[in-house]
């Protein structure tokens, strides 16, 4: 009799899908296996696992806790938890060098240097010095050129 009923209720899960029209992308996600006193559902894209029993002329499934599946999740909760602290500290230490924090002018002064931009001063004088030195480049190569000359045999 237990049998039968347990037969009844497989076949009545496996024509439900059938009856609601095409076949959905998730319908080899769930795997379906009879124990006694019902069917254990297997999710296969997350590893949970459910025990399906009939009750009041409806069936309804109720989660098999996993120990080791539970502890994995606790465990990549505490690890994203922890590189999240670890990356908002960063932005916050880079806003603070950088200047970009919220209430600078509150806060109490940093031991580390602050970034300064450089004046328009300071730039002219970095692109003065790469001028020079484009310069004393170009001497250089044209007194490599008068001293070999345009020998095919010579490569420079």
């Amino acid at each position: 009799m237990r049998t039968t009923r347990l037969m009844a209720c497989l076949v009545a899960l496996a024509i439900l899908p059938a009856a609601a029209g095409a076949k959905d992308e998730s319908a080899d996600r769930y795997t379906m296996t009879p124990t006694e006193g019902g069917v254990v559902r297997l999710d296969k894209q997350t590893g949970a696992m459910a025990l399906c029993r009939r009750r009041d002329e409806a069936w309804a499934c109720e989660s098999m806790d996993d120990n080791q599946s539970q502890r994995a999740l606790k465990d990549e909760v505490e690890k994203l938890r922890a590189e999240n602290k670890f990356l908002k500290d960063q932005v916050q230490q880079l806003e603070e060098t950088l200047g970009l924090g919220e209430n600078q002018s509150n806060a109490p002064s940093s031991p580390r240097a602050k970034l300064v931009m450089p004046s328009e001063a300071d730039v002219d004088k970095a692109f003065d010095y790469f001028e020079r030195m484009l310069d004393k480049l170009h001497e250089r190569m044209k007194k490599l050129e008068k001293k070999h000359g345009d020998k095919p045999e010579t490569a420079l």
